[in-house]
């Protein structure tokens, strides 16, 4: 894939992999817009894999941090939006309700205490 890769090429629909932003995306398109299921990495590390509508993630997905953590869960607009859980590197996690990338109400919590 190479940085000078753009959506120029792109016609009405199909599957390919190419430079956005500040990193790449490998997977479905519609109207030269990230639309379908696909992956985007940026340059920080951050990947998404999931489902996107309009060139944001919309649908089921998930994000995988370079540090560990990872959200799978529901987007709208490209926000985390309704059910999700958040896990920690540690392999602690919560699930929660996200609106519009907020999170605004959590529930079950899991994490390992060592009570020796």
């Amino acid at each position: 894939m190479s940085p000078d890769i753009n959506r120029d090429h792109l016609s009405s629909f199909g599957t390919s992999a190419v430079r956005i932003g500040s990193g790449y995306y490998v997977g479905d398109w519609k109207n030269k817009k990230r639309h379908g299921y696909g992956k985007y990495i940026d340059d920080d590390g951050d990947l998404y894999a999931g489902f996107w509508k309009n060139d944001k993630p919309c649908g089921k997905g998930a994000i995988f941090y370079p540090e560990g953590d990872t959200h799978i869960g529901y987007w709208k607009n490209g926000d985390k939006h309704g059910k999700g859980r958040y896990i920690e590197e540690d392999g602690s996690w919560f699930d929660g309700i996200w609106h519009q990338g907020h999170l605004i109400e959590s529930g079950k919590w899991s994490w390992d205490i060592d009570l020796q």
